[in-house]
């Protein structure tokens, strides 16, 4: 009697699958989209000109770890990564990668003493919860560092050299809360404006 019942039970269930089955076929239900490996490309970060500004007058001079890069334009800096890796969705962008190098800044104490704040093995996180994280020299943590809104950004999928590319621009990034209190802390004279950070671009070269 347990094993009819048992039996009964199981072809409910196999029925209920089918029939569920069908449905999606009959409306044209997507699969969920899953994230495509990252094989290469670049994270730019542009830093807001107001923002440079306060960092620059509070005593904070940038500069990057290698292989990360650093341009000095007329009122921003622009600190460019290599991506080590991750995965991206190449329609809404989301998911997260890797970069190399790290971005630093630096003031001075004294005539002779100089402090540092540094931050590596960044990570760009997008879609749901999208942020900049990275881990602090000082404490070996890991740290958000900026959140960042994919309200304003622009995901535009494309191929170039035979490899499809993600392209992920016109995302704002703003001070987290803790790093606005560590830059406060390391310089006192820094007055912050408002809490944009500046703009990030993911350009990602897919495998």
């Amino acid at each position: 009697m347990r094993g009819r019942l048992m039996g009964a039970r199981r072809a409910r269930a196999l029925l209920f699958v089918a029939a569920v089955a069908c449905v999606l076929a009959a409306t044209g239900a997507p699969p969920a989209a899953a994230g495509a490996p990252v094989g290469g490309g670049t994270v730019t970060l542009l830093t807001d000109p107001q923002q440079s500004k306060d960092l620059f007058v509070g005593g904070a001079a940038p500069f990057f770890t290698p292989p990360a890069t650093l341009r000095l334009t007329s009122d921003a800096w622009r600190f460019r990564f290599p991506i080590a890796g991750g995965s991206l969705n190449p329609s809404s962008g989301a998911g997260g990668v890797s970069v190399r190098g790290g971005f630093e800044l630096w003031g001075r104490e004294t005539m002779n003493a100089w402090l540092e704040l540094s931050f590596t093995k960044l990570r760009v996180v997008t879609g749901a919860h999208a942020a900049l994280s990275g881990v602090y020299w000082l404490d070996g943590r890991r740290h958000v560092l900026a959140t960042l809104a994919m309200s304003g950004a622009t995901v535009t999928p494309s191929t170039s050299g035979g490899h499809r590319w993600v392209t992920i621009t016109h995302l704002t990034a703003r001070l987290s809360t803790w790093l606005k209190r560590q830059l406060t802390a390391a310089f006192p004279r820094y007055r912050p404006s408002g809490n944009k950070l500046g703009t990030i671009t993911v350009k990602a070269r897919l495998r």
